[in-house]
C-alpha cells in the first residue's frame, strides 16, 4: 500500500502528484460508477482469496506447523481488512453518485459531503482502483490543493475511522497474528494453545468488534441525516456464497452475502443492490 499518509506534525506535507484536469461533473459520475464495479470485482477476488487462506491456514495448523501459518495470516488479515475498506467506499461513491449535480453547482464543498469525500481522496490510492484515482483528480479540480492537502493528513480528522484503521496497515502485530490464528483453529476443532497473551488479546478483539459494530451503526445513520430522498445500497449484496466474520481492529460482521443488521441507508432516490451481480469475478 502507499505510504501518502505518513506525516509528522509540524511539518507541510507535499501533495502527491495528481494530474491538472478541468472539472467535469460527467467524468466524475462516470468513474465513480466503474469505480462502484470495479470495487464488486475485488471484493470477489479478495473474498476467494479469504475462503482459500483460511482453509490452507486450517491445514497447516492441523499438521502443527505454526510457523509458517504466522506467516499466511498476515495476508488474510490484509485480505480481511481490505474487504471491510472497499465496502465502505463502495457505499461512499453511491452517495457522491447521487449528488454529483449539486456538487458541480455548489462554489464549496457541503458540510456535509465534507468527510464522504475526504475519505474518498484518502483512501484512493491505497484502494487499488484506478477510477478513484480518476475520482480524486477531479475533487482536486474541484476543491484545490488545500481541501485535497486536508483530506490526505486527515487534518480535519474527518477521514472514516474503520477506513483509518484498515486500509494501508503494515505488518500485524504477533499478538494480532496468533489471535486470528486461534479463532481459525476454534472454527475448524483443531487444537492449538496459544499464550496467555494472545488469549487475553482474543477478549480485547471480542470488545473491539463490539466497538466497531457500534461505529457502523453510528456512521450509517450519519449517512441517513441529510435532507435528500433516501436510497439504498447493499454493501454485500455481491454473491460470495461465504461466511465471513472480520476480526481485526475496527471490525465488522458479514455473513453468507449480507452485513448482519440489514441493508445501508444513504441519501439519494435511487436503489442500489450491489450493482451487477458478480460471484468469483467480472460478469
Amino acid at each position: 500500500m502507499g505510504n501518502e499518509h505518513s506525516s509528522s506534525k509540524g511539518s507541510k506535507k507535499k501533495l502527491p502528484h495528481i494530474k491538472k484536469v478541468r472539472f467535469d461533473q460527467n467524468v466524475l459520475r462516470a468513474n465513480l460508477k466503474m469505480g462502484v464495479i470495479r470495487f464488486q470485482s475485488l471484493r470477489g477476488k479478495k473474498t476467494n482469496q479469504v475462503l482459500d487462506r483460511k482453509r490452507e491456514i486450517a491445514q497447516l495448523l492441523a499438521k502443527k506447523n505454526e510457523e509458517l501459518a504466522n506467516i499466511k495470516v498476515e495476508g488474510l488479515i490484509h485480505d480481511e481488512n481490505f474487504i471491510t475498506c472497499i465496502d465502505i467506499l463502495g457505499m461512499l461513491c453511491e452517495k457522491v453518485i447521487e449528488r454529483v449535480s449539486f456538487l458541480a453547482e455548489s462554489p464549496e464543498c457541503p458540510n456535509d459531503m465534507v468527510s464522504t469525500l475526504q475519505t474518498i481522496i484518502y483512501a484512493a490510492a491505497p484502494s487499488e482502483c484506478g477510477e478513484m484515482l480518476k475520482v480524486r483528480e477531479q475533487l482536486f479540480a474541484k476543491y484545490g490543493a488545500d481541501f485535497t492537502l486536508r483530506a490526505l493528513e486527515n487534518s480535519d480528522e474527518l477521514v472514516n475511522r474503520v477506513v483509518i484503521s484498515r486500509i494501508g496497515i503494515g505488518i500485524p502485530s504477533q499478538l494480532t497474528k496468533n489471535a486470528r490464528l486461534k479463532q481459525i483453529a476454534d472454527e475448524n476443532e483443531i487444537e492449538y494453545t496459544p499464550n496467555e497473551d494472545v488469549l487475553s488479546n482474543l477478549q480485547n478483539f471480542d470488545n473491539v468488534n463490539e466497538a466497531a459494530s457500534m461505529e457502523r451503526q453510528e456512521f450509517e445513520r450519519n449517512q441517513m441525516g441529510g435532507s435528500d430522498a433516501a436510497s439504498t445500497y447493499s454493501a454485500s449484496s455481491y454473491q460470495s456464497g461465504m461466511s465471513y466474520q472480520s476480526n481485526m481492529s475496527g471490525g465488522q460482521q458479514y455473513q453468507g452475502g449480507q452485513f448482519q443488521g440489514g441493508q445501508q441507508q444513504f441519501q439519494g432516490g435511487q436503489q442500489f443492490q450491489g450493482g451487477q451481480q458478480f460471484q468469483g469475478g467480472m460478469n
